[in-house]
């Protein structure tokens, strides 16, 4: 972490002393982002979202049909074709290269694909509630007995003329031709589906028991996590914590790993996260960090697909939300499909076996090979070793060596590859990463400025916000790993901006996890009102009961590995090393319980 507990003595509770931390927060965080625009489609209205989502699905369709030339010759085909599974209406190919070219000027970026603000008076062609009735007859269409089209309209002018004698409205019904048209525009998967359910859907439109085949780099990228078998020792105590985790990002066509995350952070958003940013930007710290690896890892881009599995941050909104941001599709493989990811799970047996078969701490993944063996009395390898050792066979080994039927070195594989079809790198900056990667949270802005977490947070443009349009309810996106800051959405604007927390020093590099731990200790130990200095002198004092844990040999295993989870948060330990703070989403927010076990922990102090 950027900062010691021993500065937090010097920090100054005194609410008179607050405009002036305002000010001094506000120049430090100027530093950041001053001539960036945060935007993204979150930004715009529920309506404006769903249009933007729909134009997207229609391109991302043509993009993975190869089209390059958006003309009525080249488009004609291709969107009757599309037409089939997305259904709707179908756009114009004349609309379809306008969006095209919004989106590819904006480089690619979901906003660009937001509707633009209509003047004036405009009308819709169907009444709202007309378009109910439609969609009441055309899902009385689509059931497992199958009425006919006339059978359908005949319900939609029954339900019509009974609204209009009950209520005295006025309502047109529309032709049999608009409901044929309405009920032809559903997908074949979507009738399917109504009537004989997904499942039978499934099988008629998906294929299944194949490999995915990929023919670029990063078409199909798959993501997994693993405990590794290896007990691992603290660095400075050199005491037994426990097993570390591994979260990689493996491309389906070259056979690389394109990034990766070891932690104490078990799966989930975070640990994907810090493997998802790893695997998108250049691996410029690699020479710096380890300058004995002697090859490059040239691997990077934006993966155009993940294939992911069915736990439960695969499934998180936040997680899809990163995704589509991306512009990155979300590819779940099932329960029943274990065909879907075969390579990654390959590749941690690979892992396992070539790095930790004979290093002492091993820990076995079968409970019968392990016998008399203790790995936590014999584990001689820390974690900064650990990271330095899978790096190097990450990039000097396995990039560099043939497969086991020589057809394949996955380096040279990418060199090839990108030299076809270029992956998409992300054209921002670093800090835009970090802003895309943030979760989203409402929030009150009032005089003494938002609130969030038991965290203030304010600034001059938010005191704009304030008078020009009174206490309000904002929206708000920040990132877990540095509660240093937070976005806040100007909606006049439709874009975010960024405010610091009043208390600079407490929040300078503060995970989200971390601060939730020093709530939870100060809530079970003072009983007080809550004060900022209680915060620090908790904080002070868990960095002390977790020192004296790891120190002792009396404590259980898991209590030193949740503690040294703890350390590694505080200390900002990131994977991509030339980030000075990572920004990473984690649990939602509104979740103040712990599945960490600390009595154990706090009773040793």
């Amino acid at each position: 972490m950027a900062s010691s507990f021993d500065s937090f003595f010097t920090g100054s509770n005194n609410p008179s002393s607050d405009e002036e931390k305002i000010q001094e927060a506000t120049v430090e965080i100027s530093k950041l982002g001053n001539d960036i625009e945060f935007t993204d489609i979150t930004a715009f209205s529920e309506e404006a979202q769903q249009i933007a989502i729909y134009r997207h699905s229609w391109l991302k369709e043509l993009y993975h049909l190869n089209i390059h030339t958006f003309s009525q010759k080249s488009l004609d085909a291709p969107l009757s074709k599309i037409h089939l599974s997305l259904g709707g209406e179908k756009p114009n190919w004349r609309t379809i290269a306008r969006w095209h070219d919004a989106f590819q000027k904006s480089g690619r970026k979901i906003v660009a694909l937001i509707p633009r603000k209509k003047t004036g008076n405009s009308s819709a062609k169907v009444p709202e509630l007309t378009e109910e009735f439609i969609q009441k007859a055309l899902k009385r269409l689509l059931c497992a007995e199958r009425p006919s089209i006339a059978s359908g309209h005949r319900y939609l002018e029954e339900v019509i003329f009974l609204y209009n004698k009950n209520t005295g409205a006025k309502l047109l019904t529309p032709s049999y031709e608009t409901l044929r048209k309405r009920f032809n525009a559903v997908s074949p998967y979507d009738k399917m589906a109504a009537i004989k359910g997904k499942r039978k859907a499934d099988q008629e439109f998906q294929k299944v028991g194949m490999i995915i085949k990929s023919t670029r780099v990063l078409e199909h990228v798959e993501i997994d996590h693993t405990p590794l078998d290896l007990f691992i020792i603290d660095d400075e105590y050199m005491l037994p914590i426990g097993r570390p985790y591994l979260t990689a990002l493996y491309d389906n066509c070259t056979k690389s790993i394109i990034g990766y995350y070891i932690g104490f952070e078990p799966p989930s958003l975070v640990s994907v996260a810090y493997a998802l940013k790893n695997a998108i930007l250049p691996k410029t710290w690699l020479k710096k960090t380890y300058p004995q690896i002697k090859n490059e890892w040239l691997c990077s881009g934006i993966p155009e697909q993940i294939v992911v599995d069915n736990a439960t941050e695969f499934w998180s909104p936040i997680f899809d939300n990163i995704c589509f941001e991306l512009n990155i599709d979300i590819k779940h493989h099932g329960k029943s499909k274990p065909w879907r990811k075969p390579n990654i799970e390959r590749y941690f047996g690979t892992l396992n076996r070539e790095i930790f078969t004979e290093i002492p701490g091993k820990s076995f993944s079968n409970i019968f090979e392990r016998e008399d063996y203790n790995s936590q009395n014999f584990s001689v390898l820390t974690l900064s070793a650990l990271k330095e050792i899978v790096a190097t066979w990450v990039v000097d080994v396995y990039l560099n060596s043939p497969n086991s039927r020589n057809t394949n070195i996955p380096s040279v594989s990418w060199r090839k590859a990108v030299t076809k079809f270029p992956p998409m790198e992300f054209e921002g900056s670093e800090q835009e990463l970090d802003f895309h990667l943030g979760h989203i949270k409402s929030g009150r802005l009032r005089k003494e400025g938002i609130t969030f977490n038991y965290l203030r947070y304010h600034s001059d443009e938010l005191a704009l916000m304030r008078a020009t349009h009174g206490d309000h309810s904002v929206q708000i996106k920040y990132n877990p790993e540095d509660l240093s800051f937070i976005y806040v959405l100007d909606q006049s604007k439709e874009i975010y901006i960024i405010v610091p927390a009043v208390d600079t020093e407490y929040t300078n590099g503060l995970s989200l996890w971390s601060h939730k731990l020093h709530v939870k200790y100060l809530r079970k130990h003072v009983k007080e009102n809550f004060d900022i200095n209680d915060l620090i002198e908790a904080r002070i004092k868990i960095r002390s009961i977790i020192e004296e844990s790891i120190s002792s040999k009396k404590t259980k295993i898991t209590g030193k590995k949740r503690a040294s989870r703890y350390i590694e948060k505080d200390n900002n330990v990131a994977l991509v090393k030339n980030s000075e703070k990572a920004a990473t989403p984690t649990e939602s927010d509104d979740d103040w319980s712990f599945d960490d076990n600390w009595t154990s922990v706090i009773e040793d102090g």
